[in-house]
């Protein structure tokens, strides 16, 4: 049974991606929060563990605790053209709630850029994992969180 189980997660969950966050800039060591933000930029370079990361889909995770209620998140990622806006997912996060985000990359990524916050606030990053997914996977978590939005959504082959 357990084998059974194994190999249906498989074949939509390749691995998960952890990563390591280096603080960059606008961040300083806090007492009660991990950090604190001390401008308008604050970012960590994001460090995928494995390595760089391949074309494909990917369920970001990401839980943040803050002394804010809310924190306007943003994801930067570099194909070759550095980090732009065009190549930037928002992330809006609630503290002390796990975010996830379902995220397609059209090439490698080789690095990536996590800015937790757009001021000052403290806060720590309590996790912050990719997870590959199928695209067949991808599509099946998408048109379900689509149903539970729109109940009368039919999908068309």
């Amino acid at each position: 049974m357990l084998s059974k189980t194994i190999s249906g997660l498989s074949r939509w969950y390749y691995y998960r991606q952890p990563s390591a966050l280096n603080p960059k800039n606008g961040l300083s060591r806090d007492d009660g929060f991990d950090w604190k933000a001390t401008d308008d930029d604050p970012y960590f370079s994001v460090k995928p563990l494995k390595g760089p990361m391949p074309q494909g889909w990917y369920m970001l995770e990401v839980s943040v605790r803050s002394s804010a209620p809310s924190l306007d998140g943003r994801l930067y990622f570099n194909t070759g053209q550095g980090y732009t806006e065009d190549q930037a997912f928002k992330l809006p996060l609630k503290s002390g709630r796990l975010f996830k985000k379902i995220v397609y990359f059209d090439r490698k990524v080789n690095s990536l850029r996590f800015d937790p916050c757009t001021g000052p606030t403290k806060f720590t990053v309590e996790h912050f994992c990719f997870c590959k997914l199928t695209a067949g996977k991808a599509r099946s978590l998408m048109v379900n969180k689509v149903k539970r939005w729109h109940p009368e959504y039919k999908l068309k082959a």
